[in-house]
């Protein structure tokens, strides 16, 4: 497995944490009405929000290490990015979602 490729699989999990956090909290107001589905909403808001904070530290075996070890840029399609915006991007969505956005 070539780097970029360790690096594209490292970051695919905290950016589907955070989709997947967007996509909870989004479907909060329409299930307001019935406790279950708006308590499953804000359980499911809240773990994934930390589980994508969390794996984006860049200790160990966590998926933050890979994805700052993985080469300095990335290209996709014709835009060229640089890993560490990309890290920092996903760690300022994912702070926000979980100390600014209130639930």
């Amino acid at each position: 497995m070539t780097r970029q490729q360790s690096g594209l699989i490292a970051l695919a999990g905290p950016l589907s944490n955070l989709v997947l956090a967007l996509g909870f909290l989004g479907l909060f107001p329409l299930v307001q009405g019935v406790p279950f589905l708006a308590l499953t909403c804000r359980i499911g808001y809240g773990i994934n929000a930390w589980l994508g904070l969390f794996n984006m530290i860049p200790l160990g075996p966590l998926d933050g290490a890979k994805v700052i070890a993985w080469e300095q840029r990335l290209v996709v399609g014709d835009r060229t990015y640089s890993v560490p915006l990309v890290f920092g991007l996903t760690l300022a969505v994912a702070l926000v979602l979980v100390f600014i956005v209130p639930f």
